[in-house]
């Protein structure tokens, strides 16, 4: 930084990011360029609007940096907050940058928020990035898990009033040819051309239409896992039921799940094999393109989020409100769904209340942090039964809900083997042929 940054103490720079609290983000390089710009001299405000695992090391970082007052994590905030906070900012920042496990933002849609809103962006090349910002144009760009160069970024645009001004009205003028009211409509119809009006491959969809045997109405729904433990954890509660049920497909709620990149030598081919083919959901680009040109027919789906939102965060209600959406619009049908945690129960609730599951929904809930105990005792008066950890959470659920063990199903499966196997599906068929739905009065 340099000392010109001294000579103006008194101009405050607010700084806004916005993205899940997660390592690609690079939060921690921008919280140590915050810190090289204070010690420089200037006074700044940088708010970081989102939420995630990294949310307690960041924390640790702004205090090890002494920016307490400098630097917010403001959490999950309403659309109509952000946009708030993308008006007062002086610019928009984003750090991000390729993860260990080769994980990074492709096209960050929120660039083109800030810069809807007329603010220069200082961001990293990194993925789609640099067909976003224009430098010196709309922006600086700087190379990522550098802070040094990324604090003299922000300092150039605050120190130059002409220059900031400058590339406040090109980022407002650029962003118009990304907004997404004009690319979603060319998405929707790129898709509607090669996969009919459905929006579902015509092969896959005519054989969700045609399909009606019981082993085939049902669905395994899960939020596409990301990690080796992840995966493992979901592979290792699903086995027993996708033994007792070979023909029914595991529906990913994500892209194509990542885990397939590392997936450990030492564990059975058959769990590859379940991933492999599994159905997913196309990019997330997609799924918003439909959400923007068909917002109309949101009004069903609004009103029914409203009766369980209570306790869920707003980033998981709005990510998996769009994936239900999706589905729908796509003709998307359903006999039973088996939800495997919380993001995928919401979206199963969801899509019963919608009207795309005609028998209903069950869950595998396992002990680890999620939802609140409100939020999960909400959803849980949607399903016919389950396998819930959880003992203080099934007490209140009520009895149709099983212990999950403390290793997961796969006890039954491999420790029972073929009468625990019988078992499993025993006791889902049960669920199947339940009420699907045990609101209170």
């Amino acid at each position: 930084v340099t000392p010109a940054a001294s000579a103006h103490p008194a101009h405050l720079l607010r700084i806004v990011s916005v993205g899940r609290l997660i390592p690609c983000k690079g939060f921690d390089t921008l919280i140590r360029a915050c810190a090289r710009l204070q010690r420089g001299g200037m006074t700044l405000q940088c708010e970081i609007i989102g939420d995630g695992p990294q949310r307690s090391a960041l924390e640790a970082l702004i205090a090890e940096e002494k920016l307490g007052g400098s630097v917010t994590l403001a959490g999950v905030l309403p659309q109509e907050a952000v946009a708030e906070r993308l008006r007062m900012a002086t610019v928009f920042a984003l750090a991000a940058r390729v993860d260990e496990a080769g994980v990074s933002d492709v096209l960050p849609t929120v660039i083109i928020e800030a810069m809807g809103a007329g603010l220069p962006v200082v961001a990293t090349r990194v993925g789609g990035i640099p067909e976003l910002v224009v430098p010196h144009e709309t922006g600086l760009l700087v190379e990522p898990e550098d802070p040094e160069r990324l604090a003299e970024a922000l300092e150039k645009i605050l120190l130059s009033p002409p220059l900031r001004h400058a590339m406040a009205e090109a980022s407002r003028a650029r962003a118009q040819r990304f907004a997404m009211e004009t690319t979603s409509l060319q998405i929707k119809a790129r898709i509607e051309q090669g996969c009919g009006s459905s929006g579902l491959p015509t092969s896959a969809h005519q054989a969700n239409q045609a399909n009606h045997r019981p082993s085939m109405a049902l669905r395994w729904l899960c939020n596409a896992p990301d990690g080796t433990e992840r995966t493992h954890r979901f592979l290792r509660n699903s086995e027993p039921l996708r033994r007792a049920f070979p023909e029914a497909r595991l529906l990913c709620l994500a892209p194509a799940p990542a885990a397939l990149k590392q997936f450990p030598k030492t564990w059975p081919e058959g769990w590859r094999q379940a991933l492999q083919e599994a159905d997913s959901l196309p990019d997330p680009i997609v799924v918003e393109s439909f959400w923007v040109a068909r917002h109309a027919s949101t009004h069903t789906l609004q009103q029914a989020w409203m009766k369980i939102a209570r306790g869920i965060p707003n980033e998981s209600l709005l990510e998996q409100a769009r994936r239900a959406f999706y589905l729908q619009q796509s003709g998307a049908s359903f006999g039973h769904l088996h939800a495997f945690g919380d993001d995928a129960l919401l979206c199963a609730v969801l899509l019963k209340m919608l009207g795309c599951v005609a028998s209903g929904v069950s869950v595998t809930l396992e002990e680890e942090p999620g939802f609140s105990k409100q939020a999960r005792l909400l959803l849980l008066q949607h399903c016919a039964g389950g396998w819930v950890a959880s003992e203080a959470l099934r007490s209140k659920a009520g009895e149709r809900f099983q212990p999950l063990p403390r290793r997961g199903l796969i006890r039954w499966g491999f420790g029972w083997r073929k009468r625990g196997i019988d078992q499993t599906a025993a006791q889902l068929q049960h669920w199947m042929k339940s009420p699907s739905s045990h609101e209170n009065p």
